[in-house]
Formats: C-alpha cells, sequence, structure tokens
C-alpha cells in the first residue's frame, strides 16, 4: 500500500525551466570540461543515481559557484532524493543569480522551506510562486490553474497551522487520565534504511514486528512510477533493548508486485496484506509448520475489495464485529475516506463512510481503533495538518466520533506522520514518519512513542575494586548541593540520583587524597540499572572509574555486571564511558600512648609514628617512586615544625612474608635507608635518625587469609616505611 502525500509537485513553468536557459552555462575557458561534467551529472540524474549527481554538480559549483543552471540541477536532486532541506541554499542561488524567472523554482525552495519547519519563508515563496502563476500563467488551462493556485492556498493555510502548533510543542503525552513525559526515538538501522519504511505491526506479545519497505532489496528489483522500488514485507524479533536485522519475509508472500503489510494476528499465525500494481487487493497468508501459504484474497466477493483504491483497513483482528478501511471509491467527502463494515451472520455489510467529522475533501488514511473502539488514531491531510499527513485522535461518544484532535508537534511534522499503533504489553506507540530524520533525509523511517516512568530518579550501582571500603560524596554540579555521603561497604554501593543532570563524584580513602571527576547521569525514559566501576589498585597509581550508564542489567544477562564490562566491546557500548584520575597517597600521622616500664614504676609515653600508608614501595623493591615524593616532602615539613624540629627519630622499614627472612630483613633496611637519604637530601640532619629494618617481624594487616590462601590487599600494607618520633 503506496504512502502517497498531499505534497504532489504540481508547477507552472515560467521563463527558465530545469534544463535551459538564455545565457551560456559554461566559461568560455573551460568548457569542454564542463560540458562533460555536466552530462555525466544529468546521466546520474536520470539513472535515479541523485548522491552520485550531486557529486558531480559539486565539481561544476566549485568552477563556477554563481551559475543558476548549476545550482538549480543540484537543488532538484537533493530534492528528488528526499533531502528537501539540503536544496534549499542552491534553489536560492539558482533564483539570486538567474536572468530569467525561475518560477518553479519558487515552488520547490518553499516546498523545502516548509519540510524544514520554516514556516514564515515558506509561505513567503509560496506566495510569491502564486502570485507568478496568476501573472503568467495564462497558457495553462483555467480548471488547472485553479487546482494549482488551490493547492498553494492549502500550503500556505498548513504552514499557519505549523507556525501555530509549534508556539507550544507537548511535553507529555495522555495515557488513560494521566499525562506522562515521553520519548520519540528512531528504531535504528536494523529496521530503518536510506529508503521508505513505514508500517509496523507487532504480534500480541510484541515479540515480532512485520513492517513495509521500499529498499533496493525489494524481490524483482522493481521501480514504480515514482521512482521508488516496489514494496516488500520485511519481519525482525524483539531483543533487549533493541530489534534484530530486519529480513524479508520472502515467497509465497512478498512478490514482483506491491506487498504491503497490513496487520498480524496475536498469535503471529496469520498476516493480511495489500497485493498490487494499480488499485491492489487484500489477502491473508497463514503460517502452517514454518512456512507462509501462498496468499489468498480475503472477502473476495465483499465490498472491501474492489476496483477502487483500498489502502488499508483496521478492526478485522481485534474486534470481530467492526471493519474499517480506507477506501477512494466514487461518493466519498473527499480524496481517499475511512469506511466501516459491521458483521452480521457471519457476514460484513457494505462499507459505510463514517463522515464528518473524520473525513474531510482531502485524504485520510491509517486509522487505529482502540480495544473498547472508542478511540479512533488515523491520518489526514486534511483538518489542521501542518503538512502532508498529521496524525489525529478523536473520541466516540453517544455513538458519534468527536472533532479530531491535532496530536501536536513533535508528533506531527511538516512532512508525513502515519500508521500510530500502540504496542501490545507496554506503554509506548509505534509510528512512521517521514521528518524526524537528524541527517535532512525525508524519507520514511519507523520511530517509537516511549511513555515515560514518572519518578525521575534512577539507579547507580557500583564497585570499589582494590579495596574493600571508601565513601564517595555526590554534589549537585548546578545546585552545588551535596547528597548524603555514599558509605562503600565490602566493595558495594549503590545510589538514587535525578537523571538529566551532572554530578561532581568525589571517592575518598584513608590511602589517598580526594579525587572527583564529573559526571552526566542521563535522562531515563524506561527505568533501567546503570553501573559503575572504581578500580584502584595502589596509592599513587591511577583510579579509573568505569561508567556504565546504561540498562546495565539488560545487557549483561546472566554475567556479573562486572565480568560483562571486562568481555564486552567498550568501543560500541552506548553509554560507556572511562576516566583515569591520578591520586596522591596520603601521609598519616598517628599520636599513640603507650606504657613504659621501668624496674617497679610503669610511666606513659607518647609514640607519634608518620605513616605512608604501605604504599612507598612495589613488591621487591627498595626504590621510592616518585608519586611518593610530594608525601614525604609532607613528612619534611612536619619534621621541621617547631613541635618536632629538634626530636630525634627513626626511620623502620617493613616488608611483607614473601621471600626468605634474611632476604626480607635486608629489603627493610634498603628502604629505610631510601627513605633517610631522602630526608637528608632535604635538609634533615642525620644525627635526628636511627635507620632500621624490621623486615616481617612487625606486620599489621594479615598476609594470608584465614584459609590459608595469598591475601595481597594485606600484604601491600605491610611493604611500608615508617618515622616514629622517639621522645
Amino acid at each position: 500500500m503506496k504512502i502517497s502525500s498531499c505534497f504532489l509537485v504540481v508547477f507552472i513553468f515560467i521563463g527558465l525551466s530545469a534544463r535551459t536557459q538564455e545565457q551560456s552555462p559554461y566559461n568560455s575557458s573551460g568548457k569542454k570540461i564542463e560540458k562533460k561534467i555536466l552530462k555525466s551529472a544529468r546521466k546520474q540524474y536520470d539513472l535515479g543515481n541523485y548522491m552520485s549527481a550531486v557529486q558531480k554538480y559539486s565539481d561544476l559549483l566549485k568552477i563556477d559557484s554563481t551559475n543558476p543552471l548549476y545550482n538549480n540541477e543540484i537543488a532538484h536532486a537533493y530534492y528528488d532524493n528526499f533531502r528537501q532541506p539540503l536544496s534549499i541554499p542552491y534553489f536560492e542561488r539558482a533564483i539570486r543569480y538567474s536572468k530569467d524567472t525561475l518560477g518553479e523554482a519558487y515552488f520547490f525552495l518553499a516546498s523545502a522551506y516548509h519540510l524544514a519547519g520554516q514556516y514564515e519563508l515558506a509561505q513567503k515563496n509560496y506566495a510569491l510562486y502564486l502570485n507568478l502563476l496568476l501573472l503568467h500563467g495564462s497558457y495553462v488551462g483555467v480548471q488547472e490553474k485553479f487546482d494549482v493556485a488551490e493547492d498553494v492556498k492549502r500550503r500556505i493555510e498548513m504552514c499557519d497551522n505549523g507556525k501555530l502548533l509549534s508556539q507550544s510543542p507537548a511535553s507529555t503525552f495522555l495515557i488513560g487520565n494521566k499525562s506522562r513525559p515521553f520519548e520519540i526515538r528512531s528504531l535504528g538501522k536494523n529496521i530503518n534504511s536510506e529508503y521508505d519504511d513505514y508500517d509496523a505491526v507487532l504480534t500480541g506479545n510484541d515479540s515480532l514486528m512485520y513492517f513495509t519497505s521500499r529498499r533496493d532489496s525489494t524481490t524483482g528489483g522493481g521501480i514504480d512510477w515514482d521512482d521508488k522500488y516496489f514494496e516488500d514485507i520485511y519481519l525482525s524479533k524483539a531483543q533487549k533493548n533493541n530489534w534484530t536485522q530486519c529480513v524479508g519475509i520472502g515467497a509465497p508472500v512478498n512478490t514482483n508486485k506491491h506487498d504491503a503489510i497490513i496487520s498480524v494476528s496475536p498469535d503471529g499465525k496469520t498476516i493480511y496484506l495489500y497485493r498490487g500494481n494499480k488499485q491492489g487487493t487484500f489477502y491473508f497468508s497463514n503460517l502452517i509448520n514454518g512456512k507462509w501459504t501462498n496468499p489468498a484474497i480475503l472477502s473476495e466477493h465483499s465490498d472491501i475489495n474492489t476496483k477502487a483504491w483500498e489502502t488499508s483497513f483496521y478492526g478485522f483482528i481485534k474486534s470481530k464485529s467492526d471493519l474499517y478501511v480506507v477506501s477512494d471509491r466514487a461518493g466519498g467527502l473527499g480524496g481517499r475516506d475511512i469506511y466501516v463494515s459491521h458483521v452480521t451472520d457471519s457476514t460484513w455489510s457494505p462499507l459505510e463512510n463514517i463522515g464528518a467529522p473524520i473525513n474531510t475533501p482531502y485524504n485520510e488514511d491509517c486509522p487505529y481503533i482502540s480495544a473498547d473502539g472508542n478511540t479512533m488514531y488515523f491520518s489526514s491531510s486534511g483538518h489542521n495538518s501542518i503538512g502532508g499527513f498529521d496524525i489525529f485522535q478523536s473520541h466516540k461518544v453517544n455513538g458519534k466520533w468527536s472533532e479530531p484532535e491535532n496530536l501536536g508537534v513533535p508528533f506531527n511534522s511538516p512532512g508525513d506522520d502515519v500508521f500510530f499503533v500502540p504496542a501490545n504489553t507496554a506503554d509506548r506507540f509505534y509510528y512512521s514518519s517521514s521528518t524526524h530524520a537528524k541527517d535532512s533525509t525525508c524519507d520514511m523511517d519507523i520511530y517509537v512513542l516511549d511513555i515515560c516512568d514518572e519518578d525521575p530518579t534512577v539507579l547507580l550501582a557500583g564497585r570499589v575494586i582494590g579495596i574493600p571500603d571508601a565513601v564517595l560524596t555526590i554534589t549537585g554540579k548546578e545546585s552545588g548541593k551535596s547528597m548524603e555521603a555514599v558509605i562503600v561497604k565490602g566493595g558495594q554501593y549503590s545510589v538514587k540520583l535525578e537523571g538529566g543532570k551532572e554530578y561532581v563524584f568525589t571517592f575518598k580513602t584513608s590511602s589517598v587524597e580526594p579525587v572527583s571527576t564529573d559526571i552526566i547521569i542521563p535522562k531515563q525514559c524506561r527505568k533501567y540499572e546503570m553501573y559503575q566501576e572504581f578500580v584502584f589498585t595502589q596509592p599513587g597509581q591511577p583510579l579509573v572509574v568505569k561508567n556504565a550508564l546504561l540498562d546495565i542489567k539488560t545487557e549483561a544477562g546472566n554475567l556479573s555486571y562486572s565480568d560483562f564490562l571486562a568481555k564486552a566491546d567498550k568501543k560500541g557500548l552506548d553509554g560507556y564511558s572511562e576516566v583515569t584520575l591520578n591520586t596522591t597517597p596520603v601521609m598519616v600521622v598517628s599520636v599513640d600512648t603507650v606504657k613504659k616500664v621501668t624496674g617497679q614504676d610503669t610511666t606513659l609515653a607518647i609514640k607519634t609514628t608518620i605513616s605512608f600508608n604501605n604504599v612507598l614501595f612495589d613488591f621487591g623493591k627498595s626504590k621510592i617512586d616518585r608519586s611518593f615524593m610530594p608525601e614525604l616532602d609532607k613528612a619534611v615539613a612536619l619534621l621541621k615544625n617547631k613541635d618536632y624540629k629538634n626530636t630525634k627519630f627513626e626511620v623502620a622499614g617493613h616488608t611483607d612474608s614473601k621471600g626468605k627472612d634474611s632476604y626480607n630483613m635486608g629489603l627493610s633496611k634498603r628502604r629505610a635507608a631510601a627513605v633517610a637519604n631522602y630526608l637528608a637530601l632535604k635538609g634533615i640532619k642525620r644525627n635526628r635518625m636511627k635507620v632500621v629494618g624490621y623486615g616481617e617481624t612487625r606486620p599489621i594487616a594479615a598476609n594470608e587469609n584465614a584459609d590459608g590462601s595469598d591475601n595481597p590487599e594485606g600484604r601491600a600494607k605491610n611493604r611500608r616505611t615508617e618515622i616514629v618520633i622517639l621522645k
């Protein structure tokens, strides 16, 4: 079922046509070169290779950027390739630099501005075209001139509708009695192509999607009068938060003719389709033993399949009592109207035009009727459409349909917005639009309208690897307000945050100075759990922050979040980022009261220890890492201040339990000597120092776990050098 917009290109040529002009199109110096390129560009255009033609015309414009012929023809190449907004600057230049009046260029320029949502400029150029038509269109038949003028006036009226509806775009969508936020997004490359893709229908559990496409892989490769491939039916399976790469449904459903999906039964075992070259006919096919039967005509002798153009129907599957059909049969209110048939004694009654206020003198299409039969979504190029087909809704009150309401912006656009249908198992809708694409293409794509959860908070689960305990302080970047500190216990934490906000995460632990990073928490439409890791090796070494701000539960499947991140291709993982933060070890000064026994007397003594958090040295090494020198400088400053400048102190080296006792004793002395040498270089007198090594004899943490396994974290704490103040 081909989608035909009301934007039929009807124009009057006034003066210069697309390929003729008074002045020579060539510069005298490069006539042969330009002529050759122009011939090649036109050949590509005639073959429908529009972007190849664009490249050729671009080469010509590099030679002569003000040539009106080149600008006019490249504009048409963009326009005819459904990239109408990209044609605007070229139509503008063609008009500006031409010696003739380019009447048709004003029309196409106006249409391009219209599709780009620039309504004022569209109206200006529509008006210019209309004036030219009335002044210079004497050679056009009276009726044709009238029809063209009415068409242009309608477009100007649509621009007025667009300006009005764009003043207050919707931020919520009414579901039941509640207005809820929403999100519109493309179904992506697995569904949408560079060609027209539209009319998504789903099985009862939303696990399978069927849709229609006019892509270059169409069966038979046929191209219709509108320079588009014939329609074929494609399907895709739901997976996680996406859809699988679509595939054609194949024979015997897809043929060399137009084959377009209309509906699918809830169990997915029967599909209903439109087939034909001109008017077309409704068919159905059943899935038996995994294969589709040869499609048969639906209700062959009924009123729903006639010589008129019936494009779609709805209601046959769900209600079993009413069937809504779109037809351009004689006697309607306009072009295509919506009709209804009622079941009586297992047969369908003749179609009845549902009339006003639904149908108009223009075109209506794509009706969807709610399960209770009281709400209709449909598309129309009439009413207060802002361009092409807009989506409307109407409610049945006391047996009559209410005045249709335009869903407004952003649901509707200046292009075609059609096939608006709800999902079966979630608060979401699917529809097709020709104007939402970010790359300014105006071919049809399929979009999903997700109705969002009302609570704006989102959950971030996290893990700290390398140390069991830490504290996270989270502060709003804009507000400056700090949340309650997040305590990391056993390496795990979780926190609720508001989506769409930027926060400052400050990581604090006893072994390093606090480090911070800014993180933008994405706004979630449908809530999902996100994940974060702080990977810490040892103080002085970088702290790596891994942010998986995506639906981690769905993506990870049966894997733990950490295992999933370790195995995932992070370059292709949307929502993943990684930040590396340099850390500075903390110098800890501890003051202890100890008992000192001399003979029968017991006295209290003060013991002050400067500890460097166990990480001055790597395993088996006695060379001080440069990253720890700032901490040693703090110790130097402390030993020089008035409270300690005359004290004597012990530089004590320690090791973990790895290696022989004798080796560890020597290693600990070398470590103590390395610290003492650094202090001496900084001006601390050696006669104040006592350098000793204790090897592995004075651990402050277990080198092994209770089960006898290695305890790397404990051993790291034991590899230390301390400065003990002697009083």
